[in-house]
């Protein structure tokens, strides 16, 4: 499994976060609350998860490593 609750608390924090990273490299961000869901579910449409990616590669200038993200078992953190 992948742990998307993890990498959202990692590398935006919370939703206003996901939101002023997408609004910061010109993306538009969806509604609030569909990113708050995004933290509570641990979960991301697939359409979104590499332009999340993306723009924390942007936002650091390298690639971001998502072996961390992986957990055997299904245990998500």
């Amino acid at each position: 499994m992948f742990g998307v609750a993890l990498l959202l608390r990692d590398h935006f924090g919370d939703t206003h976060g996901v939101a002023g990273m997408l609004n910061a490299y010109g993306l538009p961000a969806p509604p609030t609350d569909t990113i708050r869901k995004w933290f509570s579910r641990g979960s991301v449409s697939s359409e979104w998860l590499p332009v999340l990616v993306g723009c924390v590669e942007l936002d650091s200038g390298q690639p971001i490593s998502l072996a961390k993200y992986l957990t055997l078992g299904g245990d998500n953190k």
